[in-house]
């Protein structure tokens, strides 16, 4: 039972310690929301921006007569790098220093560039001779190095195949 005579008194100095130790443990939670929230909003925003930034790209490209191996190409690069950027400013949003990331990624870059060399010279090729045309699917060729000849069957980034005899 209840000792009615006891009285509770809080004083007006212990009421505002309660009070700001509640608005501080609420001010935490909406800090920690905010802080997940604006990452978050800035992955849904750039996802959407992406998306439609390729959309005008395609819609562009598909007016040009460009061989569709470049336009392929192109569009994979132009979503890797949309989204390399987007992931830096989450990254960013999130409170992480991003100098020393993209320092990381530079040089990441680099070593695969280097690392891939020979199969990135073989796919510039690939873009050089689909641009510029100087054969075409159905022609008939000699190759310099070695002497290998026949006619065009098909032209890809990576690969020219001949229909020998």
């Amino acid at each position: 039972m209840i000792d009615a005579s006891k009285k509770i008194i809080i004083t007006q100095e212990e009421l505002k310690m309660e009070s700001l130790a509640v608005l501080s443990a609420a001010g935490g939670i909406l800090s920690i929301i905010g802080s997940i929230a604006k990452p978050l909003l800035i992955l849904l925003v750039g996802n959407i921006a992406i998306k439609m930034l390729l959309k005008v790209v395609r819609g562009l490209m598909n007016k040009t007569t460009l061989d569709e191996g470049i336009k392929g190409f192109t569009l994979t690069a132009a979503r890797i790098a949309l989204w390399a950027l987007v992931i830096i400013t989450v990254v960013d949003a999130l409170g992480i220093d991003t100098t020393s990331l993209v320092a990381i990624v530079s040089v990441v870059s680099l070593a695969l560039s280097l690392a891939f060399q020979d199969i990135m010279t073989n796919v510039f090729s690939g873009i050089i001779i689909l641009l510029s045309k100087p054969f075409v699917v159905g022609d008939y060729i000699i190759e310099d190095n070695k002497g290998r000849e026949g006619t065009v069957k098909e032209i890809q980034l990576f690969y020219t195949k001949l229909l020998t005899v």
